[in-house]
């Protein structure tokens, strides 16, 4: 995490291999990956963290291709916590809500612990919307 010297810190969160939705994997690492390339676009020197979180762990192949693109990568898939949200109930929206919770204070508290939360402002946004940067030093996403 000391690598994250830059202004800007967007907090990703992933689900790729998770058993809700519409979208096979493929298409969600292509979403991800999009994503994370929006973010590269409009703030060139962000820090990128991406958290892979869905109940399911990913494939060899994945976190490679996911490395390349961020800053941070952390696969907590297997974490316990983790997994007993993911098999604890069949509502989707539960699910993500409850796991995007416990893994963005996860997050903040090692960004707090190694110094690198300053004055946060924190801004959750859709995959489809990057918010005007300027105004949040990190952003959930």
């Amino acid at each position: 995490m000391a690598a994250l010297m830059n202004s800007y810190t967007f907090v990703k969160t992933s689900a790729i291999n998770t058993r809700f939705g519409i979208y096979p994997p493929q298409q969600r690492l292509e979403q991800t990956l999009a994503t994370v390339a929006s973010v590269r676009r409009r703030v060139p020197n962000a820090n990128v963290v991406l958290l892979e979180m869905a109940g399911r762990s990913p494939t060899a192949e994945q976190p490679r291709t996911l490395k390349s693109a961020v800053n941070v990568y952390r696969d907590v898939t297997s974490d316990d916590d983790v997994r007993q949200i993911f098999d604890s109930s069949d509502n989707w929206d539960v699910v993500k809500n409850a796991t995007e919770m416990l893994c963005f204070s996860r997050a903040l508290r090692v960004l707090e612990r190694n110094k690198l939360v300053g004055q946060l402002r924190r801004r959750v946004q859709s995959q489809r919307q990057i918010p005007d940067h300027r105004r949040f030093r990190y952003c959930f996403l």
